[in-house]
């Protein structure tokens, strides 16, 4: 157990004034892969990668095309020609980099931008699921260096299903 992780609940246990306190775990990851919001993300990020994979695939092929044609005409052209149409390769081989880049980068945003509203709603959730359930102490399981807990302080189930109901009123 992380030293924070044992301060944090050493305080809750002082606090709460009794020997125990009751203290739930959420498995964030689990949320993310199995809640209705998260099934749309993925499905989400899935079809725009999708999007992005058709266009990195028209580029591939043009690349490859003159890559063809130029081998078949090398002998038969001028080195000017051959020059000219080696720099028209190199360009599209750059494009095609840089668009790579560009997509991959626009998906790591799209996705941070999907995690950061269902990391703040799934935060609301556990926090009117706390006050509700008298919880002392919920921590994430992945964050929080929680290397066991027992099934009986896993609350990642009733998260979800608070958060599916509360996610599909708003559609």
């Amino acid at each position: 157990m992380s030293k924070l992780t044992a301060l944090v609940v050493a305080a809750v246990l002082m606090m709460s004034g009794t020997a125990f306190a009751k203290i739930g775990v959420v498995n964030f990851q689990k949320v993310l892969s199995t809640s209705d919001s998260g099934k749309s993300v993925y499905s989400k990020l899935k079809t725009k990668a999708a999007e992005f994979d058709t266009e990195l695939e028209k580029l591939s092929k043009e690349i490859t095309k003159l890559q063809n044609d130029f081998e078949k005409q090398a002998n038969l052209l001028t080195p000017e020609a051959k020059d000219k149409r080696t720099a028209e390769i190199n360009r599209l081989v750059r494009e095609f980099n840089g668009a790579k880049k560009d997509y991959s980068n626009q998906l790591q945003r799209i996705e941070a931008r999907y995690l950061k509203d269902i990391e703040s709603e799934v935060l609301d959730i556990t926090e009117k699921l706390g006050k509700e359930l008298a919880y002392e102490l919920i921590v994430e399981f992945q964050h929080a260096g929680v290397m066991y807990f027992s099934d009986k302080v896993d609350i990642t189930d009733i998260v979800i299903e608070r958060y599916n109901k509360e996610w599909n009123a708003k559609k």
